[in-house]
């Protein structure tokens, strides 16, 4: 985004990656949980702070240079994300970035918020199919199965193996954890 002046975050929630953006970026975020949206404007993380369904929210067409999703659209339901996306689209003059677990990733609600369910699963092709680069990110899929909270040690290794394997899934997406997604629209 390092050619983006304003950058609009839907579902910042209370933990965005927005802050490790330049200063020159005005970042605007949208949240609907009103427990996350009161932390997320206490923050400070963003230039502007709106309280709002995502997937009913309505912007001028090119009103940012980026519209960005992080660990959002899998909380909702295909046709809501299909239809955010070509809203995205509108609303953006440069990028649209979506970062997304590869395939559905089973989470019910939690920390008292029912937004947290995650609704549908997103493929490497259904981006890609629509004009977006995408790269795999956090490291193999297949190693990401168990987790070893009660070994530490069996973890530790674990995780060290799944950060090995990111160079490889950079370059293969369909076998990475998570996918990072960028449609550029110049």
């Amino acid at each position: 985004l390092m050619d983006c002046d304003s950058v609009l975050d839907l579902g910042c929630g209370r933990h965005s990656m927005v802050p490790i953006l330049p200063k020159k970026i005005r970042p605007g975020g949208v949240e609907f949980f009103g427990p996350h949206f009161q932390e997320a404007a206490r923050s400070g993380r963003h230039t502007e702070y709106i309280q709002a369904d995502i997937a009913k929210a309505e912007f001028p067409d090119k009103s940012f240079d980026a519209v960005v999703m992080l660990d959002v659209i899998e909380h909702l339901t295909k046709e809501e994300g299909l239809a955010l996306l070509e809203k995205m689209q509108r609303w953006a003059r440069k990028k649209v970035v979506i970062f997304t677990p590869n395939g559905f990733l089973h989470q019910d609600d939690y920390d008292d918020n029912p937004l947290m369910e995650h609704k549908s699963g997103w493929e490497v092709k259904e981006f890609a199919d629509r004009g977006f680069k995408v790269y795999g990110v956090r490291g193999l899929k297949a190693l990401k199965k168990d987790t070893f909270e009660h070994e530490p040690e069996r973890q530790r290794a674990i995780d060290s193996l799944i950060d090995l394997t990111q160079i490889t899934t950079y370059y293969f997406p369909k076998t990475a954890f998570q996918i990072f997604c960028v449609k550029s629209l110049q």
